[in-house]
């Protein structure tokens, strides 16, 4: 058997090679790559495992935002709307931690803010106080007369140390207005902002160029009538604070401090400003805190007030006090008269003028009504300072009808009347005879529509159902006997019907016993039909009218004349009372 070659030998697999030692091949492993392993197994627990990562990360995250944070804002623009929302959120969810933490400083600047406010508010009134009446008051409102300046200008003037009116925030570098505040009561002397700041940049540019000036140096103050500019140069910015009066030094630094705070938190906008001053308009607290101002109150020589002043003054406020007292008084008895009269009827105010020494008062009166001038009496006021004058009417008052019918229809002491809605009522006994005359005189009685005369009710119901209309013999036509007492029934149902609404009267007609039947119960119906005319032509309603006949009615005996059968009874029917 030939032995391979070399060839052969190297094309043969590895697997067909005969192994080596395969533990010492893992022990030789073991030992080269060992380290190595274990830290890829370590590298790939740590970030395998979330807990531990941030464990990890925990520990240099304090760091890495303190490196962060000195470098720029960058992660502070990156971390605020997360702040802002979880705070929006925990707020929203539970408010009380919130409250609880800001209370200790929302609370000091509440308490400071208002008692700055009360301060001012002291201050200006005592100054107000000191100088509304004195002799240098009087000067004063003589000087704002002349020189047509409102009082409280001329006042200010006077008592101004100093006072910050505008001030001006501008780009160093290229002139241009970034911002601009101005004094709550200067707002009416406002120019053109941009156009002052433009000018201010023209004059230190002119200044520097026409002395010679070195580039650092610049202008710091020019002044303008009774203005003073004040100017404080930054690297970036610039602060120009119109004041008028004499400020102090102290001023100079309260600018420089706003100019350092506006340089320290608009840095990047200062450096990339390109014309654009919206990102400016935070910078207003820091100009208003600029806008001081500062007033004395003038030194009082020999007392505020001289003694003839104080005396003039004094008898005025009592002459004015009196007057009042008196005035008041007048008012108040004058209000208590109109309202009375109002309160009377048959009293109407047309018109009415008060005055201190007179007084003037129309209206309408009626002649039952209540007389005026007892009332002015009653109210305290001299008839003799008031003009006075009343046009006679006709009231209708209910009371004053009442008095107008009592003195028109002249009632017994028995009868009582009342007026309601237009309705004369009256209550009590009464002759028919006054009742008839009342019911014709009641017609021409303004305000009354009606007269409804209660009397005795069973007593006028007995006097018509004991009537009996007599007749002659074969004969339906009215005596005058007949028809005077129809027409006396006729004045009695009015009163029946008022108190017994729905009342109706029925009519029976008879006959004697000569003559035949049929005849007979003809002539009894016609006698019932002639008393029903009779009392519709009095006034009576037809409907409330019923009739009958019954002829002679049974007989036993032999017909015979009965002058008493010949008659037209009545009875009334009461279907429902009034209450």
């Amino acid at each position: 058997m030939t032995e391979p070659s070399l060839q052969e030998k190297v094309a043969t697999p590895p697997e067909q090679a005969a192994p080596p030692d395969a533990d010492a091949w893992q022990d030789l492993r073991g030992l080269l790559l060992r380290p190595e392993q274990e830290k890829l197994a370590d590298f790939a627990q740590r970030f395998d495992d979330p807990e531990r990562h941030a464990q990890e990360v925990s520990e240099i995250l304090p760091e890495a935002i303190i490196l962060r944070t000195a470098q720029d804002k960058r992660l502070a623009k990156a971390l605020q709307p997360t702040f802002e929302e979880a705070l929006r959120i925990s707020i929203k969810r539970d408010p009380r931690p919130f409250v609880e933490a800001v209370t200790p400083v929302m609370g000091a600047a509440i308490r400071k803010a208002i008692a700055e406010a009360l301060g001012a508010m002291m201050q200006s009134l005592n100054r107000t106080l000191d100088n509304s009446i004195s002799l240098q008051s009087l000067r004063w409102r003589m000087e704002a007369a002349r020189t047509g300046k409102p009082f409280a200008e001329v006042v200010m003037l006077h008592t101004l140390e100093y006072r910050v009116e505008q001030v001006f925030l501008i780009h160093r570098e290229t002139g241009l207005l970034l911002q601009h505040a101005v004094a709550d009561d200067d707002k009416d002397g406002i120019q053109d902002a941009d156009m002052v700041s433009g000018m201010l940049t023209a004059i230190q540019d002119f200044v520097r160029d026409s002395f010679n000036a070195q580039t650092t140096e610049t202008l710091e103050a020019m002044k303008v009538g009774e203005l003073t500019v004040w100017i404080e140069q930054g690297t970036q910015a610039t602060i120009a604070g119109v004041i008028r009066g004499a400020a102090p030094q102290e001023l100079r630094a309260m600018f420089q401090d706003a100019l350092d705070s506006i340089h320290l938190d608009f840095h990047d906008p200062l450096n990339e400003f390109q014309g654009d001053a919206e990102p400016f308009a935070a910078c207003q607290p820091y100009l208003e805190s600029c806008l001081q101002a500062r007033y004395h109150t003038p030194a009082k020589q020999g007392g505020s007030i001289s003694p003839p002043l104080a005396a003039a003054i004094a008898v005025l406020l009592l002459a004015v006090g009196l007057f009042g007292f008196f005035y008041i008084r007048s008012y108040l008895r004058w209000g208590n008269y109109l309202s009375s009269l109002q309160k009377e009827p048959g009293l109407v105010v047309v018109k009415a003028e008060h005055g201190f020494f007179r007084d003037s008062i129309e209206g309408l009166r009626d002649p039952l009504a209540a007389d005026p001038n007892a009332l002015l009496q009653a109210a305290k006021l001299n008839p003799a300072k008031v003009t006075t004058r009343w046009d006679e009417y006709q009231a209708l008052h209910p009371k004053l009808l009442e008095q107008r019918a009592r003195r028109l229809l002249e009632p017994p002491d028995t009868v009582q009347l009342s007026v309601t809605n237009g309705v004369l009522y009256a209550k009590g006994a009464a002759s028919p005879e006054w009742v008839a005359e009342a019911r014709k005189l009641v017609r021409g009685l303004a305000g009354v529509n009606q007269f409804a005369y209660a009397g005795d009710l069973q007593a006028d119901i007995k006097s018509v159902e004991n009537s009996n209309i007599r007749f002659a013999s074969g004969r339906a036509d009215l005596t005058p006997e007949a028809a005077a007492e129809v027409k006396r029934i006729a004045q009695l149902w009015p009163d029946i019907a008022a108190q017994a609404a729905g009342s109706q009267i029925e009519l029976t007609g008879r006959a004697d016993s000569l003559g035949a039947v049929g005849i007979n119960e003809t002539l009894s119906r016609q006698r019932a039909a002639a008393v029903r005319e009779a009392l519709v032509a009095a006034g009576l309603p037809a409907a409330q009218i019923t009739t009958q006949g019954v002829g002679a009615g049974a007989t036993t005996g032999p017909a015979r004349e009965d002058a008493g059968s010949r008659n037209v009874s009545f009875r009334v029917l009461i279907k429902t009372r009034q209450p």
